[in-house]
C-alpha cells in the first residue's frame, strides 16, 4: 500500500491521457489541416508555389521543409548561380479568398528573376509570426548553405511582440558552423543559451531536463511512438489545442483582430537587437539587404498604438541607414478591396473579422510587381 499510493496519481493521469489522446484521434482531429494552416483560418489558404517540382518557397524544418528548397537549389549546375532570399511571415504564403485566384509574391519574384538570368534563383522562407530573432538564425543557416548574395526582409510590427525560436527551426542549431557564428553576437549567444542544447521534446518543458520525469518522457517517446499513431502525432494535437485555448482566452477578454496590440518592450528590444546584428553580419559578408515594412489593411482603425507603430518604422529606417541598406514603408501599398476576412480570434463558431495581414491573390500581384521594380532599381538584376 505504501508503494502504490505515491504512484497512484501518475497512473491515473497516464490512463486519462491515453483515453483523451485516443478520443481526439478517433474524432479525426489529426486529419485536420496542419496547425500552421489552421492558424490562417478557413478564409485563407497556405500557398507554397513550386516550379515543376522545384521548391523555391519553403516554411521551417517541419512543414514545407526548408532543406527541400536548399537541396533543389543545389541541383542547379552552374558555377555562377546566386541565391536571392525573401524572409517574412505568413503574409507571404497566406492567400485570402483563394477562389479569386492563386498568386504569391514569392512566385512573382522567382519568375521575374529567372526570366532575366537563370543563375539568379529567388527563394522564399516564410512562417507564421516569424520574429527577427528567427530571421537572424535563418539568415545564418541560409548564408552557410547557399551562395547568398541578396536578402529581402519583410518585417511587421506584430512580429516584434513574438520572441524565442520555434521548434520548427531547432534543426538549424545542429550545425557547428552556425553555433560558432552565433557566438559572435549578443542575440546569437542568447539563442544558444536558451536553445543550443534543446531538442524538440525539451522545448516546452526545459525545466524537466535531467529529472526523473524527463527519463519517463524519453522512455514513453521511444516505446509508444513505434506502434501507436496517436502518440506520434501528439505534437499536432497540442498545437491545435493551443490555438483553441488562444481563441478561448480572447473570448474571455473580448480581444478581436481590431484590438490594439501594444508594444512589449523587452521583446521589442530583443527583436530590434537581432535585426541590427543581422544587418551588421550581412554587411560583413557583402550581402545586399532591402528591408520593408509589410503592407497592412488601411480602411479600418489600425490594431496598433499609432505612435508605437510610427516609432517602429523610424527604428527600421535608422537601422538600414546605419548599415547603408535600403528601407521602404509599404503600409498603404495594397488597396482595401484586395483584403478580406479571417476566422474570429475569440470564437470557434465560424464568425469572421477583418483580416489585417493577408490579402487576395491580386494583392500579391501588386506587392510582387512593386518589389520587382524596387529591386531592379537597386541593381539586383545585374
Amino acid at each position: 500500500m505504501h508503494i502504490i499510493k505515491p504512484i497512484l496519481p501518475f497512473t491515473l493521469a497516464f490512463l486519462a491521457a491515453i483515453l483523451l489522446l485516443n478520443f481526439f484521434y478517433g474524432r479525426s482531429v489529426l486529419s485536420a489541416p496542419k496547425a500552421e494552416e489552421l492558424a490562417l483560418g478557413q478564409d485563407n489558404t497556405a500557398y507554397f508555389a513550386q516550379d515543376n517540382g522545384y521548391n523555391f518557397h519553403c516554411g521551417d524544418f517541419l512543414y514545407f521543409p526548408i532543406p527541400d528548397c536548399v537541396q533543389d537549389f543545389n541541383t542547379i549546375e552552374s558555377l555562377e548561380k546566386q541565391a536571392y532570399l525573401l524572409m517574412g511571415n505568413s503574409q507571404l504564403h497566406g492567400i485570402n479568398q483563394p477562389e479569386l485566384g492563386l498568386s504569391s509574391t514569392s512566385e512573382i519574384l522567382y519568375s521575374y528573376f529567372k526570366e532575366r538570368d537563370s543563375n539568379k534563383n529567388f527563394l522564399t522562407f516564410s512562417m507564421p509570426n516569424m520574429n527577427m530573432q528567427e530571421q537572424f538564425l535563418l539568415f545564418e543557416y541560409a548564408q552557410m548553405t547557399l551562395p547568398l548574395k541578396k536578402l529581402l526582409l519583410a518585417v511587421s510590427f506584430d512580429n516584434t511582440r513574438e520572441t524565442g525560436i520555434r521548434e520548427g527551426l531547432l534543426d538549424a542549431l545542429e550545425e557547428p558552423e552556425i553555433k560558432s557564428n552565433l557566438k559572435a553576437s549578443e542575440s546569437g549567444q542568447k539563442i544558444l543559451d536558451l536553445y543550443g542544447d534543446t531538442s524538440i521534446e525539451d522545448l516546452d518543458l526545459p525545466a524537466l531536463k535531467d529529472t526523473p520525469q524527463k527519463s519517463v518522457e524519453f522512455w514513453l517517446n521511444s516505446r509508444l511512438s513505434t506502434f501507436w499513431n496517436a502518440w506520434e502525432a501528439r505534437g499536432s494535437l497540442r498545437a491545435i489545442s493551443l490555438i483553441k485555448l488562444y481563441q478561448f482566452r480572447n473570448y474571455i477578454f473580448g480581444i478581436d483582430s481590431s484590438s490594439t496590440r501594444k508594444k512589449i518592450p523587452a521583446r521589442y528590444d530583443a527583436n530590434l537587437l537581432a535585426l541590427k546584428e543581422l544587418l551588421a553580419r550581412a554587411k560583413a559578408l557583402e550581402i545586399d539587404v532591402v528591408l520593408y515594412s509589410a503592407p497592412i489593411r488601411g480602411d479600418a482603425k489600425l490594431p496598433y498604438d499609432l505612435k508605437e507603430y510610427q516609432d517602429f518604422k523610424i527604428d527600421l529606417q535608422a537601422l538600414t541607414v546605419e548599415h547603408d541598406f535600403t528601407f521602404v514603408d509599404l503600409q498603404q501599398l495594397v488597396p482595401a478591396q484586395y483584403w478580406g476576412v479571417v476566422d474570429s480570434l475569440n470564437s470557434t463558431s465560424g464568425s469572421t473579422e477583418i483580416d489585417f495581414m493577408h490579402f487576395q491573390g491580386f494583392g500579391h500581384q501588386i506587392l510582387g510587381d512593386y518589389l520587382t521594380e524596387l529591386l531592379t532599381a537597386e541593381g539586383w538584376d545585374r
